[in-house]
């Protein structure tokens, strides 16, 4: 999996607005390759926000990144914050999941045990 992992701070009142758009982006055909969106607040600072952003892979991350569909949700998202998000491409190295997946190898890790 490839994505990306935003830090952003959100203007107070925009909160819903923020939620909002990120729901717009459900549309799959939209996007594909796309595989979920996190969105996580802090607990120390009720503005900050952390987006967590999943594709099949690179290919598919860079393909949505560069599309102008995407370029226009994130102008809506961006209207929501008080600056620029800080963004961190990412490719994913493991996965640790007390479900069904902990049985999922990365890295050289030892089988699961069943």
């Amino acid at each position: 999996m490839w994505g990306t992992i935003a830090r952003m701070r959100v203007r107070p009142g925009a909160e819903q607005f923020l939620f909002t758009q990120f729901h717009s982006m459900r549309n799959a055909d939209r996007m594909p390759g796309w595989l979920f969106t996190h969105l996580f607040r802090s607990d120390t600072d009720p503005q900050e926000f952390w987006m967590v952003a999943m594709f099949t892979d690179k290919d598919a991350y860079r393909r949505n990144a560069e599309s102008p569909g995407q370029h226009q949700v994130y102008l809506m998202i961006r209207s929501c914050l008080e600056g620029d998000p800080e963004w961190h491409d990412v490719d994913e190295a493991d996965l640790v999941s007390g479900s069904g997946d902990a049985g999922r190898q990365r890295l050289g890790d030892a089988p699961a045990s069943t």
